[in-house]
């Protein structure tokens, strides 16, 4: 790791108004040295939200099985939109192992409603038939309405319509 590649993170986590320049950065990043740079950040007690968050946006855009170690382990965090944000970067990486799976599912009962959309949206994307029972339960009940749309457009996902 070089210093480099800390600072071209360090600026992928700032905000920034050009959506297309970011996501190229993102894309021209080694994962072999940006995965242990974003787990950092993950994990750092001085990151702030809006860094985890953007650390786990990159993770899940880069794709690599290797981000689901840190990612799993920010389901865990304090922070709402750290969790729900970890659930997006799991779905955006496509299959996931049964615990990861149930890990997902469990989040459609989390007490924020960010993080039960994000388990949905992240359901959706996954595409697995297994999760439609809880979805439409979340589509028919949830008391947030972003939810039960969230879950609504997972079952549409998952069925094949449009």
């Amino acid at each position: 790791m070089t210093g480099t590649h800390e600072q071209t993170i360090r600026e992928l986590l700032r905000p920034t108004h050009d959506d297309e320049g970011w996501l190229e950065r993102v894309r021209r990043l080694d994962p072999d040295s940006a995965i242990p740079l974003l787990a950092r950040v993950l994990t750092a007690e001085d990151s702030s939200v809006g860094d985890r968050r953007a650390a786990m946006l990159i993770l899940g855009l880069l794709r690599d099985r290797r981000t689901i170690v840190p990612l799993r382990q920010a389901l865990d965090a304090p922070d709402h939109a750290v969790r729900g944000s970890a659930l997006l970067a799991l779905g955006a990486l496509g299959p996931l192992d049964e615990l990861m799976f149930a890990q997902v599912m469990d989040a459609l009962g989390d007490d924020h409603d960010f993080v039960r959309e994000s388990a949905a949206r992240a359901l959706g994307s996954l595409g697995r038939r297994d999760a439609l029972p809880d979805l439409a339960q979340a589509a028919q009940s949830d008391a947030a309405e972003n939810v039960r749309e969230a879950a609504r457009q997972a079952i549409e996902a998952i069925e094949g319509r449009p």
